[in-house]
């Protein structure tokens, strides 16, 4: 009867031994679940005027696909014949940001991806500071003022925009209403 003991005693620390090992180690590290790619509403199309060296700017309509394809309309502002139209596929790097990858000439352009907007970087991936900074972002959604605002206006302008429901118009003026609530915005006409 002790030898029965010992022998499934024995058994059950071998077993459990051989299930021990042979499971992973558990480094501590888990999948960031956060990044751009998981976390956000990225698809859909985005506008803006980005820096030119040699014209008024360039004005952009990025489409990105849940499919890894891009449609880039770029219209160089103030120059005859200055529409370009490239598409190709685009790749994610560390989750966050995004390589567009032109099949026609092999360039590439790199883009930060945050919050309803996407943010032109360098050719190394650095964001771009300085004067420039804020005239590298792409705003997403149908509507833009083509400005880059350098603090919240265009945000709050859009936010107004998707929340009202009915607008009434009356001398010169223009009233964003949402329900029965006080106007959310009223736009008055300027006389030059």
């Amino acid at each position: 009867m002790k030898s029965k003991l010992t022998l499934f005693i024995l058994l059950t620390t071998i077993t459990t031994l051989f299930m021990a090992c042979g499971q992973s180690k558990n480094t501590g590290e888990q999948a960031d679940m956060h990044t751009s790619e998981i976390a956000l509403d990225w698809q859909g199309v985005y506008y803006g005027v980005l820096p030119c060296a040699d014209c008024e700017g360039i004005e952009v309509e990025l489409r990105i696909t849940e499919d890894g394809t891009y449609t880039m309309k770029s219209q160089y502002l103030g120059k005859e014949n200055g529409l370009f139209i490239t598409e190709g596929t685009f790749t994610w790097e560390n989750g966050s940001n995004i390589q567009l990858e032109d099949a026609q000439d092999n360039s590439t352009k790199l883009y930060k991806v945050e919050e309803n907007q996407l943010r032109m970087l360098d050719a190394e991936g650095h964001k771009i500071e300085g004067a420039l900074e804020n005239f590298c972002v792409l705003k997403k959604g149908g509507i833009t003022t083509l400005m880059a605002c350098p603090d919240d206006t265009e945000d709050q302008l859009i936010k107004v925009l998707n929340t009202v429901d009915n607008i009434s118009v009356g001398e010169g003026t223009l009233t964003l209403n949402k329900a029965r609530m006080a106007p959310m915005a009223v736009l008055k006409e300027v006389k030059e």
